[in-house]
């Protein structure tokens, strides 16, 4: 009985958790939503998401090896698609940007995905 009383306040509850607005990262001036925004998944023209999906990388969070770029979410090393580059791309950031979120498979690198990579500059 109780059940079919909080079932519909449950409902309500998540929809209100799932509309609620992301969170940009840090230390990002404002003046960027547009930007971030702007973003589209390279190949499919989808969004990268949100800018709450898009991180701007520290030094120790990104690698250039002689196979691509890798970047560390969760101190696992992932490697970068080369397909998810935004190749010449404007970046008024002043660094790296990945967009990235959760993949279907928990508790494996598989369960990060990458939906873009920003260049810090572009030439």
């Amino acid at each position: 009985m109780i059940w079919r009383l909080l079932a519909p306040v449950c409902v309500i509850v998540l929809a209100l958790i799932e509309a609620a607005p992301a969170k940009p990262p840090a230390h990002v001036n404002p003046a960027l939503h547009a930007w971030f925004e702007s973003l589209k998944e390279p190949g499919t023209g989808i969004g990268c998401c949100s800018e709450a999906d898009c991180h701007i990388l520290q030094a120790d969070e990104l690698k250039q090896t002689k196979d691509g770029y890798q970047i560390r979410v969760r101190n696992l090393w992932i490697k970068v698609p080369p397909d998810k580059i935004l190749e010449h791309q404007w970046n008024p950031t002043g660094g790296v940007v990945a967009c990235y979120g959760p993949g279907r498979d928990a508790g494996d690198q598989d369960a990060i995905k990458i939906y873009c990579f920003i260049r810090g500059t572009e030439t």
